[in-house]
């Protein structure tokens, strides 16, 4: 997100029915994200691979969970400040499943505890500042602070999960119990 608009992966995502319920999240919180600002996240109202339900006891808080705020300098503002911009705006924040220094193994423990037929997977980052990267090749493409792991096999069709996507309780992936609709 940023003030002015909503971007699906990339500035080139195209209209899709399942966007209407971020777009109304967006329209919400715009005036208060600083100019040249943007937030990232993961928006879950869709169902893709994994269904979030209460029946599966894996429904959502939201259907947007930030992971980051970027600073009009192009900066990943640190862990601390990030949640500071999350209350202010009222955007939910990703579950942090582990909080301390890296050291070997940490991430496969991680992988190894997740319940693979309620969870896709999980983003890591380095609770500090990190800045965007610049360069040619891979230099200007690719973080060596920021990872996601996605389980093995995750994506279990052949057909994009947009193609025959409607907007109906069987598409959508479910709030608890509790938790109002409104964006």
């Amino acid at each position: 997100m940023t003030p002015e608009r909503t971007y699906p992966r990339s500035p080139d995502g195209r209209y899709h029915p399942s966007r209407d319920w971020m777009k109304a999240h967006h329209a919400r919180r715009a005036r208060d994200i600083p100019a040249g600002w943007r937030v990232s996240g993961e928006y879950l109202y869709a169902r893709h691979s994994i269904v979030y339900s209460c029946a599966t006891n894996n429904a959502l808080r939201s259907y947007f969970y930030g992971f980051g705020v970027w600073d009009e300098t192009n900066v990943l503002l640190d862990w601390d400040q990030t949640l500071d911009v999350f209350a202010m705006i009222d955007v939910e924040p990703a579950d942090v499943l582990y909080d301390g220094p890296y050291s070997p193994g940490v991430l496969e423990e991680l992988a190894a505890n997740l319940d693979l037929e309620r969870q896709e997977g999980f983003v890591v980052r380095d609770a500090s500042r990190i800045s965007y990267p610049s360069g040619a090749g891979d230099r200007g493409r690719f973080f060596s602070t920021i990872a996601k792991w996605v389980r093995p096999g995750h994506v279990q069709t052949d057909q994009h999960w947009s193609a025959n996507w409607r907007d109906e309780p069987d598409f959508r992936n479910e709030l608890r119990l509790g938790i109002g609709l409104e964006p």
